[in-house]
């Protein structure tokens, strides 16, 4: 695509020609996760110069620059720009470096990526018109099209004047490129989708959850509808099976959710593992880490294998083991280390397959963050569970030096199972409330919540609560007793010295 542009040599139609086979392959390919800083800086200066080769048209009284071609150039123009748009804010958050000032600089060019991708997608009839949705009227404008195309030009052009932007796009994309306007929606939908996850994600690190949450319900409104437009999967088996490795199979608990997870989570009979993965990603963030979106992303990792997708496979494979060491398969606090282990394992597997045929950099350093989380939650989960097993022991010895009380404690079960690790607690955004075992937690008096670290009411010293806004919340009700409580505190205080007083001129 870039080297008429290199060479100095200009040709239109060889330009939108190369920007279709890019559209076409990001279809077929399912998306590029990632792509090579220098092809992400080539695309950008090809979108550059296609723009500034654009012909001056006069409208309204005013010359302007559009797309005097065919109708498919401004749909491939636009998709085109929205993927590199997207590919540049993509470089910049996997750069490390995002400050404040950066941050809100992509959040402005996501912006214009949704109003670009949303307006294209609105003049192409909605999200999810293509070819094998269209109308009868629109196909008999098809035929239209058709018939007009073997005549005269004055006739065709004012055949794509009355016609539909959608239908006359849709012959033009398939006559000209061999491309589709299924392929378009997608890729327009793949690109909104992108921007949900990024707001969702800077809403977060901003601390606005409720900016948050909307964001993330967008994604997931999105994400369903990829399912829809995706190419349909191969029919072949997956890599391991085609070379006679063992599948690994569901664990319990998780795989007996599968089918009920999966048919409501994407429609359509047979979607792809990359339109799965991303409606469970989509998921975690609305609904949370429970039992149910951990199976929607086994249901990923296994959709992944079946279809020999190792990229989405990889990374799938990496979101489970991460949902399992937030507690999302029991929510008690504690996890199988085995599981996340298999997880793990899995993760390995397809990281092979992608080495082999060169796909491991598509999804590295996404797949790298991911595992660091994962290895860090393991570590800290371990020393977690190591100071448990010290409580254990020297509360046993105390029992038993108290006499009579071994045999009591023998018979309460420990507080880790075997084989499971305490989940080590998350704080703040309030999505994935996850209660830690390792340590004594008490209860808020205002919102009910369990925590570790609570303060106590510095009059009465009886009342706990999670932080000043539930404490002031709560003043109205608690002021009615909070004198008596004080006064009764302080009464068993003085109880307690006299008692004690008492007990010193007995001894002496």
């Amino acid at each position: 695509m870039l080297k008429p542009i290199a060479e100095g040599r200009w040709n239109k139609e060889s330009a939108y020609s190369g920007l279709a086979k890019f559209l076409k392959a990001t279809y077929l390919a399912q998306g590029y996760p990632e792509m090579p800083t220098d092809l992400v800086a080539s695309l950008g200066q090809l979108m550059k110069e296609v723009q500034a080769r654009m012909e001056w048209v006069a409208v309204g009284g005013r010359r302007v620059q559009a797309d005097t071609g065919p109708p498919c150039h401004h749909v491939i123009r636009v998709a085109t720009n929205c993927v590199t748009m997207l590919l540049a804010v993509n470089f910049s958050a996997s750069a490390g470096s995002r400050t404040a000032l950066t941050r809100a600089q992509d959040m402005e060019l996501i912006a214009s990526i949704e109003l670009m991708a949303s307006r294209v997608l609105d003049k192409l009839g909605g999200p999810l018109l293509h070819e094998g949705s269209f109308s009868a009227d629109d196909m008999a404008g098809l035929q239209l099209l058709h018939e007009a195309s073997a005549e005269s030009g004055a006739r065709l052009n004012d055949t794509l004047a009355a016609l539909p932007l959608h239908v006359s796009a849709s012959m033009s994309l398939m006559v000209l490129h061999g491309l589709s306007l299924r392929a378009i929606k997608w890729t327009l939908n793949y690109v909104l989708v992108r921007c949900a996850k990024e707001r969702c994600d800077s809403c977060m690190v901003a601390g606005d959850h409720a900016g948050a949450r909307a964001a993330a319900a967008q994604w997931l409104q999105v994400a369903r509808r990829l399912a829809e437009l995706a190419p349909p999967p191969p029919k072949a088996t997956s890599k391991a099976a085609a070379s006679g490795t063992k599948q690994p199979q569901g664990r319990p608990g998780v795989g007996e959710q599968e089918e009920e997870v999966d048919a409501s989570a994407v429609s359509g009979p047979q979607p792809s593992a990359l339109a799965t993965f991303m409606v469970a990603e989509a998921r975690v963030s609305v609904e949370g880490v429970n039992p149910r979106t951990l199976a929607a992303m086994h249901g990923a990792v296994k959709a992944a294998q079946e279809q020999g997708d190792d990229v989405v496979g990889w990374l799938a494979a990496l979101n489970e083991a991460q949902l399992l060491v937030w507690g999302a398969e029991r929510l008690d606090g504690t996890f199988s280390e085995d599981s996340v282990q298999e997880a793990l394992d899995i993760a390995a597997e397809q990281r092979a397959s992608c080495r082999r045929w060169g796909g491991e950099p598509f999804t590295e350093s996404r797949c790298r963050a991911v595992l660091d989380d994962v290895k860090k939650e393991l570590r800290h989960s371990h020393e977690w569970a190591e100071k448990i097993r010290q409580r254990e022991q020297e509360a046993s010895g105390r029992s038993g030096g108290a006499g009579g009380g071994a045999g009591a404690n023998r018979s309460q079960p420990p507080l880790l199972p075997q084989g499971r690790l305490p989940v080590r607690p998350r704080g703040g955004d309030g999505w994935q409330t996850l209660q830690p075992v390792a340590l004594a937690h008490h209860v808020c008096a205002a919102c009910g919540k369990m925590f570790h670290k609570t303060q106590l009411c510095a009059r009465c010293k009886s009342v706990r609560y999670c932080g000043r806004d539930c404490q002031a919340a709560d003043w109205k009700e608690h002021k009615l007793e909070c004198a008596k409580l004080a006064a009764a505190a302080k009464q068993a205080a003085a109880g307690g010295e006299s008692a004690a007083a008492a007990a010193g001129d007995t001894d002496t």
